[in-house]
């Protein structure tokens, strides 16, 4: 069902005054609608006319009736719904929060699981715009929820979209952004590498962009980058500060989304060699030396060795992947380098990505005859959606040219074993029910 026209509108709640946020607010404000927001930036909720100010996600959802959440990432969002003067601290009855936070699909069922028991529902509800901004109102919006909690806020969310459409439910919505991201970052690496051949055959990329733009309208998203940088590496004397933080961030974005979708495809066993070689050459597409993102940003660390180290040691292998002595300051001097200079100093350093890095580690082991170290390894790199199976197996093939057969063998084994655990630690769900 729709909003009854016989009651009173909804209240609307925003929080994430961002881009999208923000236009969101202004659509919503325009059809007259009454809306709180709230950002952590408090001048992001005052550039936005006609939005109440709140002061915490508790004071949007005792004003609201339907808040739309848009922040960047899980715990963002989790730290919204149920933390200090979250969400759940202002629910009251009919609350329907619509989530449209980039994140793994199992994180969002877990975040729903966790709404209904504080009392509120949550759903997810992604949004494309084709680079449209979302003010314009032209937005497309895919939703996963149950069909009565669905309807009773279409009435809102088609103030701001030109569609809105129900793909089924709870963690639907999430699973069909992920995928038009997946087309949309492999249309942009294929931009960026056509976009390499035709610069060294001589042609000039202005005028084939030209071209395209005329002769496909519609296909804009794909040659942005190129219009805004060509295939040149960034530096600060070519490109303006704002040009190079924008691809950085663009760049920090494809990973994030990328990850979600790689993670989602691996759930489903759906094999998606494109997504994870742009999410490989993500970097690179965006005019950064590789490895630029993929790391914890420096701001991130913990600025102590040891649990820096830790820190790096759970992104490297998964974390609780490798089972860590207790936190102490009195380590046997090997565990304690092991975090404080292998991890802590060398595994952070951003000249090599930690795909690299692993590839070199493993090579150095296959001289070892330790198939459980190759085994180890391995498994992190499935984890973090490095390697495919492909790739792997031509690993083995390569590092037996170059290691003898004997040492092949041993990095078989433990390929071969890694594989087998990541598909037995995967289960396949008929649905997101």
């Amino acid at each position: 069902m729709t909003e009854d026209t016989t009651e009173p509108r909804q209240r609307c709640g925003v929080i994430g005054m961002g881009i999208i946020g923000a236009g969101i607010a202004g659509c919503l404000v325009r059809n007259g609608r009454e809306v709180s927001g709230y950002d952590i930036r408090p001048e992001a909720v005052t550039g936005v006319s006609g939005v109440k100010i709140c002061s915490s996600p508790a004071e949007v959802a005792f004003n609201s009736d339907v808040i739309i959440i848009s922040v960047v990432n899980a715990d963002q969002a989790r730290a919204v719904l149920f933390g200090p003067q979250g969400i759940a601290e202002g629910v009251h009855p009919n609350l329907v929060v619509a989530l449209m936070s980039t994140i793994r699909v199992p994180i969002v069922l877990e975040l729903s699981e966790e709404a209904k028991q504080k009392g509120f529902k949550l759903i997810d509800v992604t949004i494309t715009t084709g680079g449209a901004p979302t003010s314009e109102g032209t937005a497309g919006l895919m939703a996963g929820g149950d069909n009565a909690t669905i309807e009773s806020v279409r009435g809102v969310m088609e103030e701001f979209s030109s569609i809105f459409s129900h793909m089924g439910p709870i963690g639907t919505g999430i699973a069909a952004k992920v995928a038009r991201n997946i087309m949309h970052y492999c249309a942009i690496m294929g931009a960026y590498e056509g976009g390499l051949l035709a610069e060294a055959a001589g042609v000039d990329i202005n005028k084939l962009i030209e071209v395209i733009r005329k002769s496909d309208p519609h296909n804009i998203q794909s040659t942005i980058i190129l219009e805004k940088r060509g295939v040149a590496p960034l530096d600060e004397k070519t490109f303006p500060k704002e040009i190079i933080e924008l691809f950085y961030n663009t760049a920090k974005l494809l990973h994030k989304d990328l990850d979600a979708g790689i993670d989602l495809a691996n759930t489903l066993n759906v094999d998606v060699p494109g997504a994870m070689l742009a999410m490989q050459r993500g970097d690179l597409i965006h005019g950064l030396p590789p490895g630029t993102t993929k790391h914890i940003p420096a701001k991130a660390r913990d600025s102590d060795p040891k649990r820096r180290g830790s820190q790096m040691m759970d992104e490297t292998y998964g974390k609780g992947t490798v089972k860590m002595p207790p936190a102490s300051d009195d380590l046997p001097p090997f565990v304690d380098a092991t975090f404080r200079i292998v991890f802590g100093d060398i595994w952070t350093r951003p000249q090599l990505s930690i795909r690299d890095r692993r590839l070199l580690v493993i090579g150095a082991i296959a001289q070892m005859n330790r198939p459980d170290l190759i085994e180890v390894q391995v498994l992190g790199a499935l984890a973090n959606n490095e390697l495919t199976e492909e790739q792997l197996q031509e690993a083995v093939l390569h590092l037996a040219f170059y290691c003898g057969w004997p040492n092949g063998t041993t990095v078989y084994q433990g390929v071969t074993s890694a594989l087998k655990k990541f598909s037995e630690s995967k289960q396949k769900p008929k649905s997101y029910k």
